[in-house]
């Protein structure tokens, strides 16, 4: 159905012809109407004089019927969201076993913090609710981000790990930002607007290429900057990027993506900007406001155990390494890191007995981690810790000595350390 006008003459508009005369233009504008059966029409009117050297001779009025039109985008904008639904699906069911372990971790030690797993839980029915719902919106809180960021790279890891792998195509995300950064947005909004930068920067590295997050800490706030080495944009295009329905794409999207960043952005109260030039890549940076904490986490009774341990976590996910670590400490020593790096650097200057080693990291995969850490370790007893399903004949499970499937009970963490040759520790 093509926009339909109407067309009339009016002789009368006070509040136009006042501008007009103080502006010497006309503004277009948009109304909507109340038709005899009932329905509703959204008109947009166009107004030019009849003599351009005489505004008191009249007004020419065109009223086109948009209905449709608006019809149309809004359907685009939900076609959209389920898109992006189903990427993010991809991720859900390894972040599920994440947040099992979360909840059911306190529900064992009973004085386990159950409120910050629950509202993890909650952060994802928000996110799966955002998607399809364009009315949802919530009030600004503390997000950590660089947990958020974490969560974002392992939802979009089927995209540019597994199905790309699958092309012979290959992607790295790499990370750099400080322990803890806490912003004032909503977590829910930060991992949609993450999403949207790790999808746009893969589309443009069609032939594989490196995505840089980082994050800091500045006197003006907390900034976060993305860095893809993509094929870039030339100053137009980057002007026009967060337009509604602009779109480089020829075969997917709608344009709405980075649209719908910039309003999230700019509720938040914070700044974007993007540098970009053609064959030189993309960063895009957003400085946050900064915010702090307001649930802090309870102290719990630590297990009892005969023999102490010196034990490394490399764990992405910052809830279920500390739900490690209070089970596990006292009486054992346990060091945390993050990223299969860290741990490869840790262990030239300190000898573990034991390490946890989750599969999915940000920076390498989990058994290429342990056969480094083996290297320079040969008695090192690693324990994989996994929410993906591993078969038994993987080769991924080859150079570790045990498995732990997540989500994993306070017991079950105790039960693997129980598996653990006696010769170790003292």
């Amino acid at each position: 159905m093509l926009d339909t006008p109407v067309v009339w003459i009016s002789t009368f508009d006070p509040r136009r012809i006042i501008t007009f005369w103080k502006t010497g233009r006309l503004e277009d504008y948009e109304t909507t109407i109340r038709c005899k059966d009932g329905t509703r029409k959204t008109i947009a009117w166009q107004l030019n004089p009849l003599d351009p050297n005489d505004s008191l001779s009249g007004f020419l009025t065109i009223g086109t019927d948009i209905t449709h039109r608006k019809q149309l985008e809004d359907e685009i904008v939900r076609i959209e969201r389920l898109k992006a639904l189903g990427e993010l699906a991809a991720g859900v069911s390894h972040n599920l076993n994440n947040m099992l372990t979360d909840v059911l971790g306190p529900a064992e030690l009973l004085k386990l913090d159950i409120v910050t797993s629950a509202t993890r839980a909650r952060d994802l029915v928000r996110q799966l609710n955002q998607v399809v719902r364009r009315d949802v919106e919530y009030t600004l809180e503390p997000v950590d981000i660089n947990t958020v960021i974490n969560q974002a790279i392992r939802a979009t890891r089927p995209r540019w790990g597994d199905e790309a792998e699958s092309k012979g195509i290959k992607y790295s995300i790499q990370t750099d930002f400080p322990e803890t950064t806490w912003v004032s947005a909503t977590v829910t909004g930060v991992h949609d607007m993450l999403l949207n930068f790790i999808f746009n920067a893969v589309d443009a590295m069609p032939k594989g290429g490196d995505i840089h997050i980082k994050t800091e800490c500045t006197k003006k706030g907390t900034r976060l900057s993305i860095t893809d080495t993509g094929t870039g944009m030339d100053a137009e295009t980057a002007r026009r990027v967060f337009e509604p329905f602009f779109t480089t794409k020829s075969d997917v999207g709608t344009g709405m993506g980075l649209a719908t960043v910039h309003a999230a952005i700019g509720r938040w109260g914070a700044e974007i900007d993007i540098q970009s030039a053609p064959g030189a890549g993309t960063t895009f940076t957003v400085l946050f406001q900064s915010a702090s904490p307001t649930l802090p986490l309870p102290e719990i009774e630590r297990s009892a155990e005969t023999k102490s341990l010196n034990i490394l976590i490399v764990e992405d996910d910052d809830i279920v390494s500390r739900v490690m670590q209070r089970v596990l400490s006292p009486p054992h020593t346990v060091t945390l890191v993050t990223h299969g790096q860290q741990a490869c650097n840790i262990v030239q200057t300190v000898q573990f007995d034991l390490a946890f080693i989750d599969l999915g990291l940000p920076d390498q995969p989990g058994d290429q981690v342990v056969r480094h850490l083996k290297s320079q370790n040969p008695a090192l007893y690693a324990i994989l810790t996994t929410g993906w399903a591993i078969e038994d004949n993987d080769p991924r499970r080859v150079p570790f000595d045990d498995l732990m499937p997540k989500p994993a009970t306070p017991s079950q963490i105790l039960a693997a350390i129980a598996r653990i040759p006696e010769t170790l520790g003292k």
